[in-house]
């Protein structure tokens, strides 16, 4: 984990509402009464892109399912922190509750830990100013897709993580848990190994249906969005291109954007969506292949 990130402050970003859908951009199905709104990134986590009339009941289900999971763990403690706002006009409660190991050898600083058996761990009541707080990010490996590599359906990987936190969080990390001993991450809570790819897949297929129209291109995520096998998301999913290359923060709590990648020896020409969740932080960048272009395909 890397800790140099820019501590977490409050970022709100600007609201962009797109032209209303009138489908499903998951399944298609129609039916103008039962879509929902799509929240192009969640609501949850700052999320201010807006695709009206977008979902149905069945497909919003689904990614709400997939969206909790990633968010409580990942995202979980640095949302209280921030005091972003949270579903049903509800408030954060006064008191968390973490996990704390303690260490048969004590060492100098305290560590953290990232997994979902905690049983080891005693639970421990703590206030929100004593809370650590951090927020995570996974690193991925670029997608199969852009090097040709065969498609393959193996399981989707997080590499490793990154880590932003508040400024003072190892002073609030060793005031709870002492010196030497293990703070638990993300609570405990269990995480699909897919989840985090099926996040980022609905956030790029959305994201390319408000930016250039449904049936704009052809669409390679819909069995991942919709919990479909064959998924394909290590060959559709992973990290930007230029991964190696640093990114530096910007102002903006989360970038999109859209373009095209096309392949020398076939003139294929693949709509990719590149999304940076908080990105204020310096957090990663990822490129999704969201389809193929064609002949409607508005030029990127």
């Amino acid at each position: 984990m890397s800790g140099d990130a820019p501590p977490l402050t409050r970022v709100i970003s600007k609201p962009i509402t797109y032209p209303p859908v009138g489908r499903c951009i998951y399944c298609g199905s129609l039916g103008d009464p039962t879509l929902h709104d799509e929240h192009i990134i969640p609501d949850a986590i700052g999320g201010r892109y807006l695709l009206p009339k977008a979902t149905c009941l069945e497909c919003a289900n689904q990614t709400h399912a997939f969206e909790g999971r990633v968010i409580n763990r990942l995202y979980g403690d640095g949302r209280a922190y921030l005091r972003m706002r949270r579903g049903h006009k509800r408030k954060w409660p006064e008191r968390f509750t973490i996990h704390v190991k303690r260490s048969e050898k004590p060492t100098i600083g305290s560590s953290l830990e990232l997994h979902e058996n905690i049983d080891d761990f005693t639970a421990q009541e703590i206030s929100l100013d004593d809370h650590p707080s951090p927020m995570l990010a996974p690193n991925l490996i670029p997608a199969g897709i852009w090097f040709r590599r065969p498609m393959d359906d193996t399981d989707f990987r997080l590499a490793s993580l990154n880590i932003a936190t508040p400024p003072d969080f190892w002073q609030r990390a060793r005031r709870v848990a002492g010196k030497g001993n293990k703070v638990l991450l993300g609570g405990g809570r269990k995480l699909r190994d897919d989840d985090f790819g099926r996040f980022l897949a609905k956030i790029a297929h959305s994201h390319a249906v408000a930016s250039i129209g449904p049936g704009s291109f052809e669409p390679v995520l819909i069995n991942a969005i919709r919990d479909l096998r064959p998924m394909y998301l290590s060959h559709y999913v992973g990290a930007a291109l230029n991964g190696n290359t640093p990114v530096l923060p910007t102002e903006h709590l989360h970038t999109l954007q859209i373009g095209q990648v096309q392949f020398d020896e076939t003139g294929e020409r693949i709509v990719c969506v590149r999304v940076r969740l908080f990105a204020v932080y310096g957090f990663p960048a990822y490129d999704i292949a969201v389809g193929a272009a064609t002949d409607t395909t508005p030029p990127l």
